[in-house]
């Protein structure tokens, strides 16, 4: 299975990939550290948004297609404030139509607390 292009944004990896489902993990890095000590929520959403696009990927790119995101929603749960802490990002399929999809994606730290989950509707593209 082909790779998204855009990946390996802050230094994430991919470990884990099949159909509607995959896993990164991200270790926190303290240049991505907002003013106030905590994980800056704009990593944690684009990290959402692509891990869950990377989802629909699996599902789509055999057809020659690819997404855009529509909507993205990302609720905070908790804040990130270890550097060296690992992140594992999900992204899951929850539905594929014909031009829309639906995903949801969370970030979970290494105690096993999910510190944020997002939602994402995609419009499928042809090339």
């Amino acid at each position: 299975m082909e790779t998204p292009t855009v990946h390996n944004l802050f230094g994430e990896e991919m470990f884990h990939v099949e159909d509607g489902l995959v896993r990164w993990r991200y270790r926190v890095q303290a240049q991505h550290f907002n003013p106030v000590g905590a994980l800056h929520g704009g990593v944690l959403s684009t990290l959402l948004d692509a891990v869950q696009g990377h989802a629909l990927y699996t599902r789509i790119a055999a057809e020659g297609a690819f997404s855009a995101a529509i909507t993205l929603n990302v609720n905070f749960l908790a804040p990130t404030r270890t550097v060296g802490d690992e992140l594992i990002f999900e992204g899951r399929l929850l539905q594929v139509g014909k031009r829309v999809a639906f995903t949801e994606g969370s970030a979970t730290n290494s105690a096993g607390v999910v510190v944020a989950r997002a939602t994402c509707t995609h419009a499928i593209l042809k090339r």
